[in-house]
């Protein structure tokens, strides 16, 4: 222990104090924080979810919006947030397109059933017409639409139809299509092995063979 000069004990001297400078405004140390981007990131997750696509897709976009503000206020990440809103887009974008795509392929369809069923109402006349054909002949060799008018059949303005003998002359085929859509083609009777759909005609369940005849033989 050091003596002074008089003879008396110094008094201790006390260690050294460290300031430390207070944080700048807007950086206080706070025990506060928000939710909103983990939210944001689970719905737009969600978003790509069949049945959730606009629903997680706006909600999504919405807390990420709030969390990134949120965010930058408490002076958090804000990464989850844009991640959130990323994919909340996206889910809205993929959402979209499928949708144009099953409206379209909806009214594809649609339009389609009207054109076969259209076609169909003429081939059921036309088929009794072929058989009375063939019982007059005794045979389909030769058959045409044009030559089933002496049977009492004459093709609407909005089909295109024809008829052809097949199997050397022993069986028949009729197919028809709409002028509007004369892709849609069906032909009846279906032979074996055949794509067939059931057409409602006239209250009655009708199958019919999709797309053409057979080549004419007969």
């Amino acid at each position: 222990m050091a003596i002074g000069n008089d003879g008396t004990t110094p008094p201790p001297v006390p260690p050294p104090t460290t300031s430390v400078p207070p944080p700048p405004p807007g950086h206080e140390p706070t025990a506060e924080t928000t939710k909103l981007p983990v939210w944001s990131f689970i719905f737009g997750l969600a978003s790509f979810i069949q049945c959730l696509p606009l629903i997680g897709g706006v909600v999504a976009i919405v807390t990420g919006a709030m969390g990134r503000k949120r965010a930058k206020e408490l002076n958090q990440p804000t990464g989850l947030a844009t991640a959130g809103i990323v994919l909340g887009i996206l889910g809205l974008l993929i959402s979209l397109v499928v949708t144009i795509i099953l409206i379209s392929t909806g009214f594809a369809i649609f339009g389609a059933a009207v054109n076969q069923t259209t076609a169909a109402k003429e081939l059921k006349p036309a088929e009794a017409a072929a058989q009375a054909y063939g019982a007059a002949n005794g045979s389909y060799s030769g058959l045409s639409i044009e030559a089933l008018a002496a049977f009492g059949f004459t093709p609407g303005s909005d089909v295109v139809m024809t008829a052809v003998p097949i199997d050397g002359g022993s069986a028949f085929c009729i197919e028809s299509a709409t002028r509007a859509q004369p892709g849609d083609v069906i032909h009846g009777p279906p032979l074996p092995g055949e794509a067939t759909i059931n057409i409602d005609v006239n209250e009655v369940s009708v199958r019919y063979a999709l797309g053409g005849c057979p080549p004419a033989s007969g």
